[in-house]
């Protein structure tokens, strides 16, 4: 397989949305330029950016026209929106006050289709990119980047693309690893009802991931304080986590599911769920946050986890040819399982460091690695 420059060829196929409005049609770059009816269009479904808010959209392009044509598609006898969304809403709001000059609107399209599995993902990382610049929500921005995520690891089965997924999702998005593992523990673990909180602003992406880290017990109480007070910050979310935290075992021991610790013996061993918190007295700074705990949770992690970690240390020149015994693969770990990146985990008090690198290798003991 060819290699693949992601950004050079999103970079080629949004060219087009940068195509002034001219008054004869032409072809630039492989893209056909059109003027269409603007109630032909149709949205896309893969557009989960939100189409609220057009006013000042609307009064620009009543103003000065619409300066970028949309980006579409062909699908059937009408043409579907990759990019343009918020555009074609402004248009069709205006010709409803009457300008009927905003019905038919400037398009580019691809002059010849690609087609399979590569164009499809690449259709849905162009509406990604063409969204780039604009102010998003925090919710947005964690769908934005997942998506994003998910389409590089589908498009690597197609072409060769240079890099692991996570590299390469951080360097298209501006996101840093380990914040994409929070937007991982938000999107996986928290419940519908603060989901849709986090969705309407009334949660912040702080308050958000603190609380993806409950269980689903104090979620629903969350969720609950949320629905009568209306409002609910990052250290409401803190307190429920210490009120948690307090029923759990006491630092440095591993949780066993009961179930499992109930299961025979002749069990593997990773059928145990095992989980670690690790309590910070005093309380510590970690990425701009003060923690009093941090639960290391192993038992979400995957094979992809583990091969992330050892390609990032081969990256490094580290070879590890015992994990048991690597300190550095211990504390990769670590970092998977808590959302913090190995480097602030690395550089936390000594005493820590080693409580939490030693939970990571009991862990690694337990599931056989």
């Amino acid at each position: 397989m060819a290699k693949f420059d992601l950004h050079q060829l999103l970079n080629e196929r949004s060219k087009a949305a940068a195509v002034e409005r001219e008054k004869e049609p032409r072809t630039a770059d492989g893209m056909e330029q059109l003027t269409l009816d603007v109630y032909d269009l149709i949205p896309s479904q893969e557009n989960f950016y939100s189409t609220q808010y057009i006013n000042d959209l609307k009064q620009s392009i009543a103003i000065v026209g619409l300066l970028q044509p949309l980006l579409v598609e062909r699908d059937g006898d009408k043409f579907r929106v990759v990019a343009g969304h918020r555009r074609r809403l402004a248009c069709m709001a205006l010709v409803e006050d009457g300008l009927a000059q905003f019905r038919r609107v400037p398009c580019v399209t691809r002059a010849a289709e690609e087609e399979g599995t590569v164009k499809t993902i690449l259709d849905r990382l162009a509406l990604i990119f063409a969204n780039g610049f604009r102010e998003k929500s925090d919710w947005e921005k964690m769908e934005e980047t997942l998506r994003t995520e998910a389409l590089i690891a589908e498009l690597r089965k197609e072409v060769e693309v240079e890099g692991r997924t996570r590299w390469i999702t951080a360097e298209f998005t501006g996101i840093t690893e380990a914040q994409i593992g929070r937007y991982k523990s938000i999107k996986n673990n928290l419940c519908p009802e603060l989901m849709q909180a986090f969705k309407a602003k009334r949660l912040g992406v702080s308050t958000a991931y603190e609380l993806s880290g409950l269980s689903p017990d104090y979620q629903a109480r969350a969720a609950d304080t949320l629905e009568e007070v209306g409002v609910l910050s990052i250290n409401d979310a803190k307190a429920l986590k210490q009120a948690e935290e307090a029923r759990k075992p006491l630092e440095g021991q591993m949780e066993f599911d009961t179930a499992a610790a109930e299961a025979p013996q002749d069990k593997p061993a990773d059928a145990h769920s095992m989980n670690y918190t690790h309590t910070f007295n005093p309380p510590i700074e970690i990425t701009g946050t003060q923690y009093k705990s941090l639960t290391f949770y192993f038992d979400r992690l995957t094979g992809e986890d583990v091969e992330a970690v050892e390609l990032e240390l081969q990256q490094r020149n580290i070879i590890v040819l015992d994990a048991t015994v690597s300190s550095a693969f211990q504390c990769g770990i670590a970092a998977r399982a808590s959302g913090i990146g190995a480097d602030e985990i690395a550089r936390l008090p000594l005493r820590h460091y080693l409580k939490i690198k030693n939970a990571a290798r009991d862990f690694l003991v337990a599931v056989g690695y």
